[in-house]
């Protein structure tokens, strides 16, 4: 079946099935996962308003789907299908509003959906609660709290542009490994900084919270150069290059406890080349001799170099 637009997606458990969401369609689209490939096994029709995200649900055969609250008055914007479309459980939207003038701001982070381990989780955007799919009942309940002291962004607000809106906060994304939550936020204090949108990392064992430093890097767009802001992770163990992630996306480099990123063959190259690579001071040196060795065995134009990120238990 033919489609114009990819929303999301998402790999079954076991890796078996492939499930496209398409809005421009509204459908969901599932394949098998073969040896050659895909084969397309059916479509399933959603109901309007059309959902932007999809998690399936591990070890079931049920879909998590989260819709945007771009029109106000969404009955739901988060529900549970099985295979065939049919509502296992929703949770009532308890956030309308009414929109004031013709223009309302989209964005992609108005609905936070992530895994951890076998769970789903997700957050609305008027919410302070992360909820998860629990598997025995097929409910939606409670994982955490973010307590932002009344300062998240209200329907009323959303609705209309008139309302001052100075002292808003709000989650722009979250992920989570089996012993830190990570996330990204703004607030008043940090919205006329350099950087208005925070990276923090939260330890469950210890309590605590830590903000990431901020660097830059420069890309190439469409032919200009563009400055980016990203935060570092420094290698202390090897010695290799900054792990960098565009600040606020950690849910696109956190999945199944680890962080994912890349580095460019070319750059890994001069960077190994370089003196601040030879001067660093690693906890394994092993591990540098290994990436010494990597770098050496590539050309300047193969593929980006994937680097893995595990946390510490």
């Amino acid at each position: 079946e033919e489609y114009t637009y990819i929303n999301d997606f998402d790999v079954s458990s076991d890796n078996k099935i492939l499930t496209i969401l398409s809005s421009s369609i509204n459908k969901l689209l599932v394949y098998g996962i073969v040896d050659t490939g895909f084969a397309f096994q059916r479509s399933v029709k959603l109901k309007s308003p059309a959902p932007y995200r999809v998690s399936l649900v591990p070890n079931t055969d049920k879909a998590f789907l989260a819709i945007p609250p771009w029109r106000g008055n969404e009955p739901t914007l988060s529900l549970l299908i099985n295979i065939v479309g049919d509502t296992i459980h929703f949770k009532p939207n308890c956030y309308k509003y009414k929109l004031v003038g013709n223009r309302n701001y989209l964005a992609s982070n108005d609905m936070l959906v992530y895994s951890i381990g076998n769970t789903i989780c997700f957050k609305e955007e008027f919410s302070d609660t992360v909820f998860f799919v629990d598997t025995k009942d097929n409910f939606f309940k409670p994982r955490m709290i973010f307590d932002t002291h009344g300062t998240l962004l209200t329907p009323e607000i959303r609705g209309n542009p008139e309302i001052p809106n100075e002292h808003i906060s709000f989650i722009g994304s979250i992920s989570e490994t089996s012993r830190y939550v990570f996330y990204s936020y703004a607030s008043k204090e940090t919205r006329n900084s350099d950087h208005p949108l925070v990276n923090v990392f939260f330890d469950k064992r210890t309590k605590k919270k830590s903000k990431l430093d901020v660097g830059f890097i420069f890309e190439t767009v469409i032919d200009n150069t563009v400055k980016t802001t990203v935060n570092k992770l420094k290698d202390d163990l090897g010695g290799g290059p900054d792990f960098t992630m565009r600040i606020g996306r950690w849910d696109r480099y956190c999945s199944g406890d680890k962080l994912f990123s890349f580095v460019d063959a070319i750059i890994l190259k001069k960077y190994v080349a370089g003196e601040d690579f030879k001067n660093a001071k690693v906890s394994d040196p092993k591990k540098k001799n290994e990436l010494k060795k990597l770098a050496d065995s590539l050309n300047e134009t193969d593929n980006p170099v994937l680097i893995i990120v595990t946390p510490k238990e």
